[in-house]
């Protein structure tokens, strides 16, 4: 039925479905002291105002309060309806009705609706590196970044036509850790330039930065002295992007 009713998101009046939400936080204070405490409200204001279809890439991983943050304690829940793709099934409970395993880079989505929302929460770093902690069989490729801007270009494509792809990384000097990659600005520029192909735009960013206290928002360039704190296992700064027509 949800399928049914889809387009009348583009022609009904925001407020009446709840609204295009959008997180814009100054300041967030530090919850665990990793970047989830900024990417989960984003991501979580996002799925909250989401009509239709909603696909999260890498869900099997995510943290229990990731998935207390997305549940919707009014009607509006029943406004969307949510699929996970990850290269394992999951391991217990989560909110997302249909499970698929696979890897995004090479997933025929053909067989799969088109998807009004898709999160790609601290996962887009991760394809194309050494994932043999998650699954056996992922070993690294060659050229990761070809990968993941691969993986971009099917994600957009799994798009409706005003759909929105969130996707966050960690952001600051580029590091290659072997199983993940650390953005910079040029890796995040390219990323736009593959959207400007694929016919979507970067049509936000937004870079925070950890304090002692909590993550500030910054500007990129405020940023590219950051490092990956290994020891700590978690990033300096987090940049979080929206793709979209």
């Amino acid at each position: 039925m949800l399928r049914a009713i889809r387009p009348l998101g583009y022609v009904l009046p925001g407020r009446l479905l709840g609204g295009r939400r959008t997180w814009d936080a100054e300041f967030v204070p530090a919850t665990a002291g990793t970047e989830r405490d900024v990417e989960i409200p984003w991501a979580a204001s996002a799925v909250a105002a989401c009509f239709g279809l909603w696909l999260d890439v890498g869900y099997v991983h995510a943290e229990p309060r990731y998935w207390d943050a997305i549940v919707t304690p009014t009607w509006q829940r029943h406004l969307r309806y949510g699929y996970g793709l990850d290269l394992v099934p999951p391991q217990g409970q989560d909110a997302l009705p249909v499970h698929v395993v696979g890897d995004v880079v090479t997933y025929d989505f053909r067989p799969l609706p088109r998807f009004d929302l898709i999160t790609c929460i601290s996962t887009l770093e991760h394809i194309g590196c050494d994932n043999t902690r998650y699954a056996p069989a992922a070993s690294r490729d060659p050229a990761p970044p070809e990968q993941q801007e691969r993986a971009l270009r099917q994600l957009l494509a799994a798009l409706t036509r005003r759909g929105r792809l969130l996707i966050s990384v960690p952001y600051g000097a580029f590091e290659d850790h072997g199983w993940f990659l650390q953005y910079d600005a040029v890796m995040v520029h390219r990323l736009g330039t593959t959207a400007r192909h694929a016919g979507r735009r970067l049509v936000s960013e937004r870079y925070y930065r950890l304090r002692r206290d909590g993550w500030e928002r910054a500007g990129p360039a405020e940023l590219t002295a950051c490092t990956y704190r290994s020891d700590e296992w978690r990033a300096s700064s987090v940049a979080l992007l929206e793709f979209a027509e």
